[in-house]
């Protein structure tokens, strides 16, 4: 039996497994206790809206790196959208 496909399939294993965990720990909201300038920056963008958020973070990813959730739960982002939407219906 050659044990070399047995390692490959065990080492792609633990490396999903790793993947899985380091994405999960994302979870924290970072507006809760912004860190920095950086966070409370970011976190003044998302009280302005998702999009004025999504583009804060397009326009500095290269320099910051930021990722849009944590900054915005879910939640908010389709309550905020929601009432976008509404008030663009009433005009």
């Amino acid at each position: 039996m050659n044990a070399k496909p047995v390692h490959t399939t065990l080492a792609a294993l633990t490396l999903a497994a790793v993947a899985t965990m380091v994405t999960d720990a994302r979870a924290e909201y970072r507006c809760d206790k912004p860190q920095g300038w950086v966070d409370a920056r970011a976190c003044a963008k998302a009280q302005e809206g998702p999009d004025v958020l999504r583009q804060y973070i397009h326009r500095t990813r290269m320099i910051y790196g930021l990722y849009f959730w944590d900054y915005v739960r879910p939640r908010d982002d389709v309550r905020r959208s929601k009432t976008a939407r509404d008030e663009a219906d009433r005009s």
